[in-house]
């Protein structure tokens, strides 16, 4: 009885079954070493979104259909209440964030408005924070 003798794979077998394999390692080790955003373009990103109205009308539109739900479902309410969180859902803190150029400054003053730094507790005292109108 002869067995039989198993195929020897060549070269340019084994590396077109690797081929694949390789490619996509290629392309995980290219998207893992990819550069980050710079941090200053993305802070110029958002003060152009706030600026140019964007995030005005962003809100706008979810206040819309948040008072749309609320006002749909409200007949249906035996106690109905609304409940909102002070910052950044009814307040902004925008003048701050901008003045702290989007760090975070827990203490100090705030005394420099426009200009920074502002720290957020004394930000918080001050009680100047926009009101975010569609809260309303």
């Amino acid at each position: 009885m002869t067995r039989a003798v198993p195929r020897r794979y060549s070269r340019i077998d084994i590396g077109r079954a690797m081929l694949p394999a390789l490619a996509a390692a290629c392309l995980l080790a290219g998207a893992a070493l990819a550069q980050p955003a710079n941090i200053d373009d993305l802070k110029q990103q958002l003060l152009a979104y706030q600026k140019s109205g964007d995030y005005e009308r962003g809100l706008a539109a979810v206040g819309a259909r948040a008072q749309a739900y609320v006002e749909a479902h409200a007949a249906g309410a035996t106690k109905p209440a609304l409940v909102l969180d002070i910052d950044e859902t009814s307040l902004s803190n925008w003048p701050r964030i901008a003045a702290d150029d989007f760090g975070y400054i827990p203490s100090g003053a705030c005394d420099r408005l426009p200009k920074g730094p502002c720290g957020a507790a004394a930000w918080e005292r001050k009680g100047v924070a926009p009101v975010i109108a569609p809260t309303l």
